[in-house]
C-alpha cells in the first residue's frame, strides 16, 4: 500500500518503504493475522552455486583415492591458504623441487578427476572459480 502512495522522488525512500513495511508487520502480528508460509521452505534443497568449499574437493580426492592426504594438504596450504610453496615445503620435510613437482603432478590428477566427473561435490565450482561469490 506504501508503494502505491509514496512519491517516487522522496529522499530515503527506501526508509520509508522499509518503515511501512515494518509497520504493517507489527499490526499484522498484532491481529495474529496467519502468514502464509511457502512449502518450500520446509523441504530440504542444495544451496545455489557457488557453494561448499574446496577443501570438501580435496577430501573427497582423497576419500575417493585420487590423491593421498599429503598431496591435498601440500595443495590445500598452497592453493586455499595462499602460504609459499617454499615454506609448506619446509613445513612438510621435503626440498622445494619435490614439492612443486608433486603438488603439480597431484593437481593434474585432480583437474582429470573433476573434468571426468569423478569429483562432483559441493566444493568443486568453489575450486575451480575462487573469486565467485
Amino acid at each position: 500500500a506504501a508503494l502505491r502512495s509514496m512519491d517516487p522522488s522522496r529522499p530515503a525512500l527506501g526508509r520509508l518503504l522499509w518503515g511501512a513495511a515494518y509497520k504493517a508487520g507489527c499490526r499484522a502480528r498484532s491481529r495474529r493475522v496467519p502468514v502464509p508460509v511457502p512449502s518450500e521452505l520446509w523441504d530440504s534443497v542444495a544451496p545455489p552455486m557457488p557453494f561448499g568449499h574446496p577443501d570438501l574437493v580435496l577430501a573427497d580426492a582423497v576419500g575417493s583415492g585420487v590423491i593421498d592426504a599429503f598431496d591435498a594438504e601440500l595443495i590445500g596450504r598452497t592453493r586455499i591458504e595462499n602460504q609459499r610453496l617454499t615454506q609448506a615445503a619446509a613445513d612438510l620435510g621435503m626440498p622445494y623441487q619435490a614439492a612443486r613437482r608433486r603438488r603439480a603432478r597431484a593437481e593434474r590428477l585432480l583437474v582429470a578427476a573433476i573434468t571426468h566427473g569423478r569429483l562432483a561435490g559441493p566444493g568443486v565450482y568453489q575450486l575451480l572459480h575462487p573469486d565467485a561469490a
